[in-house]
């Protein structure tokens, strides 16, 4: 073997081994189970959900059947005989159920669905500073409480929290204005 052939043959070899951490790590990664990013969850308790969001459920068990007590707050959908996927439509409470072949029920699960409470916050605080406005989603809309320094900030407080309750919901107005001083 030629001086040049031994150099590159050590140099491959040098390369080669500090590629061999690389590899036992992704063999030792590949080995180990894929972390879930879904819940397995338990056949009882309450899911939180905002309205338009959803969650994925897996199963331990297949399933055959599911429903929801009150399609207008929630929907569920089998994606696979151990996936649910629960979907917030209006703000309320609701129930879901799924049974396997045997008619025995797997899942049984409070839904609460509510207005991204949040975000609004997030909103109004923008929009007007330090007023100290808070919001209450219940069955059927929001309320909006607070004072504010001008009725035509108050106005505008409200058309923003008006943005975010649907169709047949109701705005509970309990914002007031200060007066000056």
């Amino acid at each position: 073997m030629s001086p040049q052939t031994r150099v590159r043959t050590a140099a491959a070899l040098i390369a080669a081994s500090a590629l061999l951490p690389t590899v036992a790590l992704a063999q030792s990664r590949a080995a180990q189970p894929a972390q879930s990013a879904v819940d397995v969850v338990s056949t009882t308790g309450t899911i939180q959900l905002e309205i338009r969001k959803g969650r994925l459920i897996r199963l331990a068990d297949s399933v055959t059947a599911v429903f929801v007590a009150d399609p207008a707050v929630a929907d569920v959908q089998a994606q696979s005989p151990n996936i649910l996927y629960v979907y917030g439509k209006r703000a309320g409470t609701t129930t879901i159920y799924a049974v396997d072949d045997r008619q025995q029920i797997v899942l049984r699960r409070e839904v609460v669905v509510e207005h991204n409470v949040s975000r609004l916050q997030q909103v109004l605080a923008s929009a007007a500073p330090g007023s100290g406005i808070t919001v209450q989603s219940f069955d059927g809309g929001l309320i909006v409480k607070g004072s504010t320094p001008n009725a035509a900030i108050a106005t505008e407080l409200r058309d923003i929290a008006a943005g975010f309750i649907g169709e047949g919901e109701t705005l509970v107005n309990r914002l007031s204005v200060a007066a000056p001083t």
